[in-house]
């Protein structure tokens, strides 16, 4: 069956890269910005997340909060990504699709990974974007 698989395509959040402390930051701007509690702001944002929901998006709506900043430089490149991405480019190719800002391509090469991948299809550089149904 793994014979006839040419292609492997990767999400960026949360799968080769890390956005924890992205979102921490952004919870403790919602907090700032609401003056309420982190703790609180955190939690809220989980119970969104239970129900299937982007939190911090949630969030924002709820507090009629102006558009949030992503924090790129507290993205955090995943640490077996380099070694995973060099095993399985020998035997197939390697692909991005993912829901992200422009430079993605430029983030992937600063992490050293660019070398292995060879498609890489953002939504913000396309004009579309992954959905959920």
């Amino acid at each position: 069956m793994f014979g006839i698989i040419e292609w492997i395509f990767f999400d960026v959040g949360s799968t080769l890269v890390d956005e924890h402390l992205v979102y921490e930051h952004i919870f403790r701007d919602i907090a700032e910005f609401t003056k309420l509690d982190y703790t609180f702001i955190y939690d809220e944002a989980l119970e969104f997340y239970k129900q299937n929901k982007k939190g911090d998006i949630e969030l924002g709506i709820k507090y009629h909060l102006p558009k949030r900043k992503w924090y790129i430089e507290d993205e955090i490149l995943y640490k077996d990504v380099p070694y995973c991405l060099e095993i399985l480019n020998k035997k197939y190719r390697i692909g991005v699709i993912a829901n992200q800002s422009l430079g993605t391509k430029s983030r992937l090469e600063k992490w050293g990974i660019m070398k292995y991948i060879d498609l890489v299809i953002a939504s913000a550089e396309e004009g579309v974007s992954k959905t959920k149904s």
